[in-house]
Order: C-alpha cells, then sequence, then structure tokens
C-alpha cells in the first residue's frame, strides 16, 4: 500500500501541475486590440485580432513551475511580435480567479470559451 501510493505521487509530480494551463483558451482585451491565447497539452496558439491587424503564432511549448504564483511557458519557436520565447504568467491570489497575468506587461487575461477562436 504505501508503495503504491509513493507511486501514484511520482507519477502525478505530487500534486504540482505543470501545466494547469491546458485545454484552456484566454484573452486580454486592449481597446481595439484583443490578444487570444489557446493552450494544449504542448501546443500554444497565439492570436493579435484587431479592425485591420491579425496575426497569429503557433508553437510546441513547455511550462514550468517558477514559484507558486508564476509559470514560465517556453516557446520552441519565437512569435516575431515577441521579443523573446518565453512567457511568464503569474495567477492571481483569487484561488477562484481562472485568469493570469503576464509579468511583464501586467495584462489580465481571462479564461474564455473556446468559441472566441472562431
Amino acid at each position: 500500500m504505501y508503495s503504491a501510493v509513493i507511486a501514484f505521487l511520482i507519477i502525478t509530480g505530487c500534486g504540482k501541475n505543470q501545466n494547469p494551463f491546458a485545454g484552456n483558451v484566454y484573452y486580454h482585451d486592449a481597446d481595439s486590440l484583443a490578444f487570444i491565447t489557446g493552450f494544449e497539452v504542448d501546443t500554444l496558439y497565439y492570436i493579435v485580432r484587431g479592425p485591420t491587424f491579425n496575426q497569429s503564432h503557433k508553437s510546441k511549448y513547455t511550462s514550468t513551475m517558477v514559484n507558486d504564483s508564476t509559470y514560465r511557458i517556453e516557446l520552441e519557436t519565437k512569435p516575431q511580435f515577441w521579443e523573446k520565447n518565453t512567457w511568464d504568467i503569474v495567477l492571481p491570489q483569487d484561488k477562484n480567479d481562472k485568469g493570469f497575468y503576464s509579468a511583464e506587461s501586467r495584462n489580465y487575461y481571462q479564461i474564455s470559451d473556446k468559441s472566441i477562436l472562431r
């Protein structure tokens, strides 16, 4: 029994989910631009939409927990409209809040349903 519990904790990462974003879509609304990001298990989609401007990027990524509230998303290929291939994401203090903040810009991305991608 004891070894089964140890094996379960090792397999599940001791309860620390390294990718709490997988399967979710988020957006940040900034005046006339919408910033939309969708996370699959290993692929990130990032879309910038505006009245006369649309850009998108798709890349494999990894998610690493930096501390209790921050995750680092590292993209395999950097979007041309980003300065680097990493994105630090900060979870809100309120555990019921399912969105996140971009560490650099402090923009808030709220969770959305997948229909926003259409």
